[in-house]
């Protein structure tokens, strides 16, 4: 039986795999890198990075393969290793796309009935992360954006 460390060790050393499946150029020059994570459970995850060569910006989104928002808390006791597996995904692409200078994602915030702005668990797991990474997190009405310097990856 593995001690809750080992188990936090062995989800962030050994992500679920993923291949790249394609990347697309658009006209304006933006890249789209599509990536795939498969996990133990035959289940697939879509990462897709917009990279903007010119600013040096990629954006990351995720979803499953319905093309859902899903959270990763619904994968039990997978959420981390998911997470993970993410994170393998954007140091993957920031190491060979040397143009990145700044990875991005972005949360949506809940607004309760009178307008207040309610922190989801994805953001601020997501603000954690960033933080951790040595990144920034800024919160605008109904978004919050979350950033990481891309040296900051590249030297992890």
């Amino acid at each position: 039986m593995l001690t809750f460390k080992e188990y936090l060790t062995e989800i962030f050393d050994k992500p679920f795999p993923f291949i790249q499946k394609k990347k697309v150029t658009y006209d304006s020059g933006v890249q789209d890198h599509q990536y795939e994570i498969h996990t133990d459970d035959k289940k697939k995850f879509l990462v897709h990075i917009n990279h903007d060569p010119r600013t040096g910006v990629s954006n990351v989104g995720f979803q499953d393969q319905e093309g859902r928002l899903t959270t990763t808390g619904a994968m039990g006791h997978k959420s981390g290793k998911l997470i993970s597996s993410v994170g393998a995904v954007v140091k993957h692409h920031v190491k060979n796309t040397p143009t990145t200078k700044k990875v991005t994602y972005e949360g949506a915030t809940k607004i309760d009935s009178y307008g207040n702005e309610q922190e989801t668990g994805r953001n601020r797991l997501y603000a954690k992360i960033a933080a951790k990474a040595g990144g920034s997190t800024t919160k605008l009405f109904g978004w919050t954006n979350h950033e990481i310097p891309a040296d900051k990856i590249r030297a992890a």
